[in-house]
């Protein structure tokens, strides 16, 4: 049986496919881990390969989430006018189910691991259903090792004096936080599944590469798993990249660990300098008088961090924008992405906004002008906030050459120039895009 599996790309508004190369999409090769022998695979990954249109399938699985829905929900109706099988799966697909079983013979709601296998051995039946459901989460130990043999590392971007590209690994899934904005909590629950400590490490050996990429929403939400893990990285000599909230500042102790087990960048979502934002969107736990403390403390660990901000909450304004601006500029932070409020389908904030009509365009994700970055996707009644306007100022100041060379120098950090021409690589492809892509 010939089954393609695709990560389809994103389309910018001219209906360009955006390419990035930043990393894999481990997605794929952890489904072809759970291919059986019967299966003759192929894989492709829209935002570094071209699809061959033409190419003879029997089977084709798409995985969908919301920023490349009309791709996915187009190669799907593709395949599906040439008599080919289309399942569909992906966060997106989980989330509005009913909207994407109108573009696939089969949809897969949940995590793929336990149903997977299934459907592949109904397609070769000829007794495929309509709806596959992963009843309840999968058990970390099932986490299979994704197939790391079938990446093309020189598609991929890679580091100077690095062996290979940054290599996304499972470490857990689900976050104990319900951030009003965030799916992945109602994706993969509140509760925190952690993989073994030695399939973690298994896995990083078998991969090829010595750069990584951790998935987990919150590497920082058991502290002593954290420890755990971090001790056991040291003696690989790796580095990696890793999301972390703010209740970093409870434990400084471990900083310096994180730094001695690789931990070179560390997403932070800050969302907001102003306490009474962090109530708006359900984050109550991040504390605004602690920020510069936590930024002070990874920069003496020498670990960049990169920062998470949204603008378009209801209290907004042009000066608050730029207020929080200079504090990460004044704070010399290696990256920094401002972020229009989205209300994702599925998310508590998408409910919210929806019944007090503050969603310009409740179906946003499917039209391709909406897509836009300066087009802003909420509007409060009494207010004029446009929030893409926001971020792409605060794009344009954060990465202007004044902020770049003030945040970058002096430093006195030698392994900090690669950060510097990031953001100049970050600078041009927003200029020329209005997309902040690495």
């Amino acid at each position: 049986m010939k089954l393609l599996l695709v990560m389809p790309g994103i389309y910018d508004t001219d209906r360009r496919l955006i390419k990035n190369n930043i990393m894999p999409s481990i997605v794929l090769y952890t489904l072809a881990s759970l291919c059986p022998d019967f299966v003759e695979l192929t894989i492709v990954d829209e935002n570094v390969d071209q699809l061959d249109i033409t190419g003879h399938y029997d089977v084709v699985g798409i995985s969908v989430n919301t920023l490349n829905v009309i791709r996915a929900y187009e190669l799907g109706d593709y395949y599906r006018s040439k008599r080919i099988t289309v399942i569909l799966g992906g966060i997106h697909t989980s989330l509005v189910p009913e909207e994407a079983r109108l573009h696939g013979d089969a949809i897969v709601i949940g995590e793929a691991e336990t149903v997977f296998p299934l459907v592949l051995e109904d397609c070769k039946k000829g007794t495929l259903q309509t709806m596959y459901t992963s009843q309840v989460p999968v058990h970390p130990d099932a986490i299979p090792t994704p197939r790391y043999d079938l990446i093309d590392f020189s598609k991929y971007l890679k580091l100077p004096t690095r062996k290979g590209p940054m290599i996304p690994v499972y470490i857990s899934r689900g976050c104990p936080h319900d951030c009003s904005f965030c799916a992945s909590t109602k994706f993969w629950g509140r509760n925190v599944r952690y993989r073994k400590t030695e399939q973690i490490i298994e896995d990083m050996k078998k991969s090829g590469s010595d750069t990584f990429f951790l998935i987990d929403d919150n590497f920082a939400s058991n502290p002593k798993k954290m420890e755990e893990i971090s001790s056991a990285l040291i003696p690989l000599h790796i580095r990696y990249f890793a999301q972390l909230d703010t209740t970093i500042a409870k434990h400084p102790e471990l900083i310096p660990l994180l730094k001695k087990s690789g931990l070179y960048l560390a997403y932070i979502g800050f969302e907001s300098i102003h306490l009474e934002d962090q109530a708006l969107i359900k984050k109550q736990f991040n504390k605004p008088e602690v920020f510069s403390n936590i930024l002070s403390l990874f920069q003496r660990n020498n670990i960049n961090v990169y920062a998470s901000i949204i603008f378009g909450l209801e209290n907004d304004s042009l000066e608050k924008m730029r207020k929080t601006v200079d504090f990460f500029i004044e704070r010399k932070t290696s990256i920094a992405l401002f972020t229009p409020l989205t209300p994702y389908p599925g998310t508590r904030l998408y409910d919210e906004m929806k019944q007090k009509k503050e969603i310009v365009d409740e179906g946003w994700w499917l039209k391709l002008e909406m897509t836009d970055p300066l087009v802003s996707l909420v509007a409060y009644k009494d207010k004029m906030i446009d929030a893409a306007a926001l971020c792409s100022d605060a794009m344009k100041l954060f990465y202007s050459w004044a902020s770049i060379f003030r945040r970058f120098f002096p430093r006195g950090l030698l392994n900090r120039f690669s950060m510097f021409f990031l953001n100049v690589r970050l600078r041009w492809n927003y200029s020329r895009d209005r997309r902040f892509t690495f």
